[in-house]
């Protein structure tokens, strides 16, 4: 896999599913995680991305564990 690949975070959202980039598939997904109280990160790959339980996930954030997504595609 490419690791130079950017990501953004809805991207990956969709990724993580096994979804085609696009708003609905979006929404649904963010609507999963948000039900389920999971969030999406990832270690070394950002093409990898999984999710972890939210309380996992801060903590592994702060301890430099796993990477967040960008929000937008940087230019």
């Amino acid at each position: 896999m490419n690791t130079n690949a950017i990501i953004t975070k809805d991207q990956a959202i969709c990724l993580v599913f096994l979804q085609p980039f696009n708003s609905k598939n979006l929404h649904e997904a963010k609507k999963a995680l948000e039900e389920a109280r999971l969030e999406i990160c990832y270690k070394e790959d950002p093409q990898l991305p999984f999710l972890l339980p939210r309380s996992t996930y801060t903590r592994a954030i702060m301890n430099k564990q796993v990477s967040d997504f960008p929000d937008e595609t940087p230019i």
